[in-house]
């Protein structure tokens, strides 16, 4: 498991941060004293670093950080929060040698009315493999095995309309999961049986009506999408992959709000295990 901790820095000059201007520490509540950085999430705008913190036990502790870059924007004639640009970089490592590393960028354009997503990805993941099935002995004999992974993603995304909840969008992913045996193939042929290629294009159709995107309060996210990879675009399987998602919030208290999520997944024969239920 990866656990994210949170601490922040922005950078900004005086003369243009409410913050500093109003006295109030950004990141101490001015009423009880207490650790707060909600006013990142109200005023997106700096640097803010993320310690990353790996307790998975398949992999060992470790540790990392990414660095994560909002640009405030204020689109023409909207008023309230308006969603910032994102930029994030980071890596991290674990004891058992598993390692990371990833970059993207989250952007709206054409005042707002166009939204682009891109990232790459790339790092090693040092597994153990206990089971039946695969000629072990015993069921306590492990398979000593790495995952090789690259990746990367590309999206754009388009408003039907001047503030309107529709978006439609084009999402390429490309994925390589090479398995490679640590020790003496006891098992040879198995890694060659089990490497994933991705390539595919996918067309997504949105609803947003959230207040936030950061920390929505009200309003309702819902995707639906067709994902088709194939042997003529460098993938290893042809495959398709149909999914339904929703997400809600609902103001129950002036504190307290009630959300919900939901999804409904799709596969067709060779679509890849760790792929079956991915949101």
């Amino acid at each position: 498991m990866l656990a994210f901790g949170m601490t922040s820095f922005a950078y900004a000059q005086a003369a243009q941060d409410p913050a500093v201007r109003e006295g109030r520490s950004r990141f101490f509540d001015p009423g009880d004293g207490q650790l707060d950085l909600s006013y990142f999430l109200e005023n997106p705008r700096g640097f803010l670093p993320i310690p990353i913190v790996v307790t998975e036990p398949a992999v060992g502790y470790g540790g990392g950080a990414a660095g994560m870059f909002l640009r405030p924007r204020r689109e023409a004639g909207q008023e309230g929060w308006a969603r910032p640009d994102i930029s994030a970089i980071g890596a991290f490592g674990t004891e058992n040698g598993t390692w990371g590393a990833f970059a993207g960028d989250a952007s709206l354009r054409r005042d707002g009315q166009m939204k682009t997503l891109a990232g790459i990805g790339t790092g090693r993941v040092n597994l153990d493999f206990y089971g039946a099935g695969l000629g072990l002995p015993t069921l306590d004999q492990g398979v000593r095995y790495s995952l090789q992974f690259s990746g990367a993603v590309a999206q754009a995304g388009w408003q039907l309309a001047p503030k309107s909840p529709w978006w439609l969008g084009l999402r390429y992913v490309y994925a390589d999961v090479d398995p490679t045996l640590r020790e003496d193939a006891a098992l040879p042929g198995l890694a060659d049986a089990v490497r994933v290629k991705i390539s595919a294009p996918t067309a997504i159709v949105e609803f947003d009506t959230r207040d936030n995107v950061l920390t929505p309060t009200r309003g309702l996210y819902a995707e639906t999408s067709y994902l088709a990879s194939r042997e003529a675009f460098g993938a290893s399987d042809d495959f398709e992959r149909f999914q339904q998602l929703l997400m809600g919030w609902y103001p129950l208290l002036p504190r307290v709000t009630l959300g919900a999520r939901g999804y409904y997944t799709r596969s067709s024969t060779g679509t890849p295990f760790r792929l079956m239920d991915a949101t």
